[in-house]
């Protein structure tokens, strides 16, 4: 027989000591993805085609040169290193001409191995995803469809459509609010320095991929650990750490909700401010109500009774009127 709670789309969960159904948990966990470097090994063909189009101009450029000034970079900002000397219309001619080499040189290509596998386990957790890059959108896109992944990366951010891109963290903040998800239970895979770095300022984990750069430099950069590929079994426990992190703070909660919600025994102070008896005095440090308002009065009434004030008083700031009024007392009245 169906319950209440049974029907399809009810969850069978329930809130802890309070016996109502609690609503299925959303998942805030995000896998944020780079795409040149990270899911596919691409930065030979990027190297090729810059070299063929910077070679008119005089520029040469290594492996090295690459990837310290140019992976991971924007287009403006490899424009603003490399083709200052340029009017904007020619260095945007000559960039357009790099991704269009780019694209028409682009074969077989492959994901980086264990990619696949990730993807199968997000699904299966209900985990949200998206590609983060400082590519252009056309290119992207073409990647993704070689691939054959494009399906699987529902929401693509690209760092040259927003007002900052890498190393700025904005594009990493936009693809949290995008698919909904919390830095904090979140992580990025990255293989440049400012990937790393733009991921790190967004609140993100962040694991190297060494397709280009060492495990050294990446870890320096400010991810957490470095890995060759996506089989690495680190990246698995670093996912579950961060989806665990969120459930332990919603236990938290939901073990107070129940307990504010029991019914309150005679005498159950759960809640409540504690009682005047043990609070500090207002306005006062603990231990000087002597020389304070109550002191002074206390002290009047000790004397009325032929008692001597507080010791502590013989030297504070009403010395001299303790003093000459215990003399009085002590002579009687005049």
């Amino acid at each position: 027989m169906a319950t209440r709670n049974s029907r399809p789309g009810r969850s069978e969960r329930r809130c802890d000591g309070c016996g109502r159904a609690s609503r299925p948990a959303v998942m805030k966990t995000a896998l944020l993805f780079d795409l040149d470097g990270t899911l596919v090994d691409s930065d030979a063909e990027h190297l090729v085609a810059f070299q063929r189009v910077f070679a008119p101009h005089g520029i040469e450029l290594d492996r090295s040169e690459y990837a310290a000034n140019i992976m991971g970079a924007s287009n403006a900002m490899i424009a603003r290193r490399y083709l200052s000397h340029l009017p904007p219309h020619e260095q945007a001619a000559t960039l357009d001409a790099k991704e269009e080499a780019y694209r028409a040189g682009l074969g077989d290509l492959e994901p980086i191995a264990g990619a696949a596998a990730l993807l199968d386990f997000a699904d299966r957790r209900g985990l949200k995803r998206a590609v983060v890059t400082n590519a252009p959108r056309v290119n992207a896109e073409k990647v993704l469809a070689a691939l054959g992944i494009e399906g699987r990366l529902p929401s693509v951010v690209i760092g040259g459509e927003l007002a900052r891109s890498k190393p700025d963290p904005l594009p990493y903040l936009t693809a949290l609010e995008r698919t909904g998800a919390l830095a904090e239970r979140s992580l990025a895979f990255e293989d440049s320095f400012s990937g790393v770095r733009a991921a790190v300022a967004a609140g993100l984990a962040v694991v190297g991929m060494t397709t280009t750069l060492s495990s050294r430099t990446l870890i320096e950069a400010g991810a957490t650990f470095a890995a060759r590929d996506f089989t690495d079994p680190r990246i698995f426990a670093l996912i579950e750490a961060r989806i665990n992190s969120g459930d332990e703070e919603g236990a938290k909660a939901r073990q107070r909700r129940a307990r504010d919600a029991r019914p309150r025994a005679p005498g159950d102070r759960r809640g409540r401010s504690a009682p005047q008896a043990h609070r500090r005095p207002r306005g006062r440090k603990a231990g000087r109500s002597c020389s304070g308002v109550e002191g002074t009065a206390r002290t009047r009434a000790d004397r009325s009774q032929g008692s001597s004030p507080c010791p502590r008083d013989w030297n504070g700031p009403h010395a001299s009127r303790f003093r000459r009024g215990t003399r009085q007392d002590a002579q009687g009245p005049r």
